[in-house]
């Protein structure tokens, strides 16, 4: 329905037949070109009506875009719909750039880039395009991942041949140290609630997946598969849940 503002009035239900009742139902006013957008949101609540999961179709991902001649790749922060539309770069590609993460609220990005060889990790805000520095992480790898509350970010650093787990204070930007152990522990992650991390780890002589409390407090390994058998744990991400670990 076009309204006589010009904009598109968009509306639906669904409707459990066997119970004879709407189980959801909702109308939105929009600019017409907005009408993918509507129709993600839809599904979404469709989705989340019949599984009570949250569902994906209005999500976006955040990758890294390679292109150019093999002698002279450029590397730029991208951003597309889910389905592949709405492609656009975020940089430019005058530096290189890797592994970016989404905030809770998936209008910020922590990524990293490389400053006079030295690893420097960005924060990039998607709808202003505003980005700041969080700071130079000499020995860093991968790039922080943020708290469920979008407070912190948790990452690894590597010091004097030792890499273990941080924590940084967004707000503060004071840094705190999780693990300290002569190993490599690596590749952490907030669990949903915030409460626990997981990482990676080799101090059990072999990389594996450990958790622990938010303050560094009871590391545990979870993973026990022997190398060359089962392969190596690495890179740990809580899922939306927090049931599962993949």
């Amino acid at each position: 329905e076009v309204l006589p503002n010009g904009q598109s009035r968009v509306a639906f239900r669904l409707w459990d037949v066997i119970g004879g009742q709407q189980i959801v139902g909702q109308a939105y006013a929009t600019q017409p070109e907005n009408w993918r957008r509507v129709a993600h949101i839809i599904a979404d609540l469709v989705y989340q009506s019949i599984t009570g999961e949250s569902g994906y179709f209005d999500t976006r991902i955040v990758y890294i875009a390679e292109s150019g001649p093999a002698n002279k790749r450029i590397k730029r922060l991208a951003i597309m719909d889910q389905d592949g539309a709405n492609h656009r770069y975020l940089t430019d590609g005058a530096n290189l750039v890797l592994t970016p993460r989404y905030s809770p609220t998936s209008q910020e990005i922590t990524y990293m880039s490389y400053f006079r060889d030295v690893p420097r990790v960005y924060l990039f805000n998607i709808d202003t395009g505003r980005q700041e520095v969080l700071g130079d992480f000499p020995g860093m790898t991968y790039a922080p991942r943020f708290s469920a509350d979008g407070n912190k970010v948790i990452l690894s650093l590597a010091t004097n041949g030792n890499s273990d787990i941080y924590e940084m204070d967004l707000r503060t930007r004071r840094t705190s140290r999780l693990t300290d152990h002569p190993s490599i522990d690596t590749s952490p992650s907030y669990s949903p609630d915030g409460d626990r991390v997981t990482f990676a780890s080799d101090r059990g002589g072999s990389q594996q997946v450990y958790v622990m409390n938010a303050d560094g407090s009871n590391q545990t390994r979870i993973s026990f598969g022997t190398e060359g058998r089962r392969g190596r744990y690495g890179t740990p991400v809580w899922s939306p849940r927090g049931d599962l670990i993949a």
